[in-house]
């Protein structure tokens, strides 16, 4: 809603309706950051009232920006229809489960951002992402990719894209670093010594 409010042209709209869900996910969320709110925007319910066109697939494929977008727009027309509070309620209903696992867990599953970051408070260098192997046909490659600090290598992985490839050597540089662990059912938690 960058500037303009959902149906408001920009010179009318009011401060206060302007990116009316990530206000409300902001009131919502306090101390959340804002990486958090963006991803939290991904909320299944809407995407499951979408009703899509032949040419877009199905409701799996559909970008997370554009469920984002339709998030949005869906709390600013409750916000301008009915007010802030059925707003935040709407967004409580929707988001409360993933604002708390994000906030209980410490990341978005991004982890090149969280092991970037954890590197840096730690003066630890800067990582690398380098690409051992690619294996397939070049409209359906998976990449082996590992993550390399001050000439420290970590364990390579596997994914069907480069960027998914680089998140996971980014986990498992975490985890062999000790700043994030996995739990028994495989969930994954961020590890703040003390001091840090």
């Amino acid at each position: 809603v960058d500037g303009v409010a959902v149906g408001v042209p920009e010179k009318e709209a009011p401060k206060e309706k302007v990116g009316v869900a990530l206000a409300v996910a902001d009131g919502v969320a306090d101390g959340v950051a804002d990486g958090v709110r963006v991803a939290l925007l991904h909320a299944d319910p809407v995407a499951d009232a979408v009703q899509l066109g032949k040419g877009m697939g199905d409701r799996s494929t559909l970008p997370q920006s554009l469920l984002a977008a339709l998030f949005e727009s869906v709390v600013g027309a409750i916000y301008l229809d009915a007010g802030i509070e059925p707003a935040r309620t709407f967004v409580l209903r929707c988001l409360e489960s993933r604002i708390d696992d994000s906030t209980r867990l410490g990341h978005q599953q991004n982890f090149k951002s969280v092991l970037q970051q954890s590197l840096q408070r730690k003066d630890l260098g800067t990582p690398q992402y380098l690409v051992l192997d690619e294996k397939g046909p070049d409209h359906a490659k998976c990449f082996e990719i590992c993550v390399e600090v001050a000439q420290r290598r970590f364990k390579g992985c596997w994914g069907m894209s480069k960027k998914s490839a680089e998140q996971l050597a980014a986990l498992e540089a975490l985890v062999e670093l000790g700043f994030a662990e996995r739990s028994d059912t495989g969930e994954v938690r961020l590890v703040h010594a003390s001091g840090a």
